[in-house]
Protein backbone atom coordinates (compact mmCIF):
# COMPACT_ATOMS: atom_id res chain seq x y z
CA UNK A 1 0.00 0.00 0.00
CA UNK A 2 1.37 3.36 -1.01
CA UNK A 3 -0.80 6.14 0.41
CA UNK A 4 -0.40 7.75 3.81
CA UNK A 5 -2.56 10.58 5.18
CA UNK A 6 -0.82 13.23 7.28
CA UNK A 7 -2.67 15.78 9.38
CA UNK A 8 0.32 17.88 10.42
CA UNK A 9 1.59 20.53 8.01
CA UNK A 10 4.45 19.51 5.76
CA UNK A 11 7.92 20.71 6.61
CA UNK A 12 10.54 21.58 4.01
CA UNK A 13 13.09 19.38 5.79
CA UNK A 14 10.80 16.34 5.49
CA UNK A 15 10.20 16.97 1.79
CA UNK A 16 13.89 17.41 1.06
CA UNK A 17 15.03 14.40 3.08
CA UNK A 18 12.37 12.06 1.59
CA UNK A 19 12.95 12.45 -2.15
CA UNK A 20 11.39 9.06 -2.97
CA UNK A 21 8.06 10.18 -1.48
CA UNK A 22 5.39 12.04 -3.45
CA UNK A 23 4.17 14.95 -1.32
CA UNK A 24 0.65 15.88 -2.45
CA UNK A 25 -0.79 19.35 -1.94
CA UNK A 26 -3.90 21.22 -3.09
CA UNK A 27 -3.34 23.89 -5.71
CA UNK A 28 -5.00 26.64 -7.71
CA UNK A 29 -4.71 26.91 -11.49
CA UNK A 30 -2.86 30.22 -11.25
CA UNK A 31 -0.24 28.57 -9.02
CA UNK A 32 -0.05 31.63 -6.81
CA UNK A 33 -0.32 32.21 -3.07
CA UNK A 34 -0.47 29.57 -0.39
CA UNK A 35 2.53 30.58 1.64
CA UNK A 36 6.19 29.68 1.83
CA UNK A 37 5.84 25.88 1.93
CA UNK A 38 3.44 25.82 -1.02
CA UNK A 39 5.79 28.03 -3.03
CA UNK A 40 8.63 25.63 -2.18
CA UNK A 41 6.51 22.61 -3.18
CA UNK A 42 5.71 24.11 -6.59
CA UNK A 43 9.40 24.07 -7.46
CA UNK A 44 10.21 20.67 -5.95
CA UNK A 45 10.21 17.60 -8.18
CA UNK A 46 8.83 15.14 -5.62
CA UNK A 47 5.72 17.26 -4.89
CA UNK A 48 2.44 16.78 -6.72
CA UNK A 49 -0.51 19.19 -6.89
CA UNK A 50 -4.20 18.35 -6.96
CA UNK A 51 -6.21 21.15 -8.57
CA UNK A 52 -9.17 22.27 -6.47
CA UNK A 53 -9.28 26.01 -7.13
CA UNK A 54 -9.54 28.37 -10.06
CA UNK A 55 -7.50 30.99 -8.20
CA UNK A 56 -6.02 31.54 -4.76
CA UNK A 57 -8.19 32.82 -1.91
CA UNK A 58 -11.20 31.72 0.09
CA UNK A 59 -13.47 32.33 -2.92
CA UNK A 60 -11.12 30.59 -5.35
CA UNK A 61 -12.50 27.05 -5.12
CA UNK A 62 -14.07 25.71 -8.28
CA UNK A 63 -17.66 26.67 -8.98
CA UNK A 64 -20.38 25.06 -11.12
CA UNK A 65 -19.17 26.61 -14.35
CA UNK A 66 -17.16 25.11 -17.17
CA UNK A 67 -17.63 21.68 -15.58
CA UNK A 68 -16.23 19.68 -18.50
CA UNK A 69 -12.91 21.56 -18.58
CA UNK A 70 -12.56 21.62 -14.80
CA UNK A 71 -13.34 17.91 -14.51
CA UNK A 72 -10.65 17.18 -17.09
CA UNK A 73 -8.11 19.27 -15.18
CA UNK A 74 -8.96 17.59 -11.88
CA UNK A 75 -8.88 14.10 -13.42
CA UNK A 76 -5.54 14.74 -15.16
CA UNK A 77 -3.81 15.57 -11.87
CA UNK A 78 -5.34 12.58 -10.08
CA UNK A 79 -4.38 10.24 -12.93
CA UNK A 80 -0.82 11.47 -12.80
CA UNK A 81 -0.79 10.77 -9.06
CA UNK A 82 -2.19 7.27 -9.60
CA UNK A 83 0.63 6.49 -12.04
CA UNK A 84 3.20 7.49 -9.43
CA UNK A 85 1.50 5.37 -6.76
CA UNK A 86 1.26 2.36 -9.08
CA UNK A 87 4.98 2.56 -9.81
CA UNK A 88 5.66 2.05 -6.10
CA UNK A 89 5.98 5.60 -4.84
CA UNK A 90 4.65 6.41 -1.38
CA UNK A 91 2.20 9.33 -1.65
CA UNK A 92 1.56 11.46 1.40
CA UNK A 93 -1.70 13.40 1.32
CA UNK A 94 -2.66 16.39 3.50
CA UNK A 95 -5.76 15.50 5.51
CA UNK A 96 -6.69 19.07 6.45
CA UNK A 97 -6.35 20.51 2.94
CA UNK A 98 -8.21 17.62 1.32
CA UNK A 99 -11.05 17.94 3.85
CA UNK A 100 -11.24 21.68 3.19
CA UNK A 101 -11.47 21.01 -0.55
CA UNK A 102 -14.22 18.43 0.00
CA UNK A 103 -16.27 20.89 2.06
CA UNK A 104 -15.82 23.81 -0.35
CA UNK A 105 -16.46 21.74 -3.47
CA UNK A 106 -19.62 20.26 -1.97
CA UNK A 107 -20.84 23.78 -1.21
CA UNK A 108 -19.76 25.50 -4.45
CA UNK A 109 -19.59 22.77 -7.11
CA UNK A 110 -21.57 19.61 -6.31
CA UNK A 111 -20.79 17.96 -9.64
CA UNK A 112 -17.07 18.51 -9.14
CA UNK A 113 -17.37 17.37 -5.54
CA UNK A 114 -18.52 13.97 -6.78
CA UNK A 115 -15.52 13.79 -9.16
CA UNK A 116 -13.17 14.68 -6.31
CA UNK A 117 -14.77 12.16 -3.94
CA UNK A 118 -14.54 9.40 -6.58
CA UNK A 119 -10.83 10.09 -7.04
CA UNK A 120 -10.15 10.24 -3.30
CA UNK A 121 -11.88 6.85 -2.99
CA UNK A 122 -9.61 5.45 -5.70
CA UNK A 123 -6.61 6.93 -3.89
CA UNK A 124 -7.70 5.28 -0.65
CA UNK A 125 -7.56 1.86 -2.29
CA UNK A 126 -3.78 2.26 -2.03
CA UNK A 127 -3.89 3.46 1.58
CA UNK A 128 -1.25 2.17 3.97
CA UNK A 129 -2.87 -0.07 6.56
CA UNK A 130 -0.20 0.29 9.24
CA UNK A 131 2.22 2.93 10.41
CA UNK A 132 5.68 3.03 8.92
Amino acid sequence: MNVLWLSAPYRKDDIMSNKDVVWVYTENEEQKGGGEVTEFMRSTENCHPLMVRQHYGSDGFYKEDNILRTTQVMERYFNSLFIKIKTGKLAILPTIEINEALIELEKNAPSLHSVFVKNIEITNRYRTKSLI
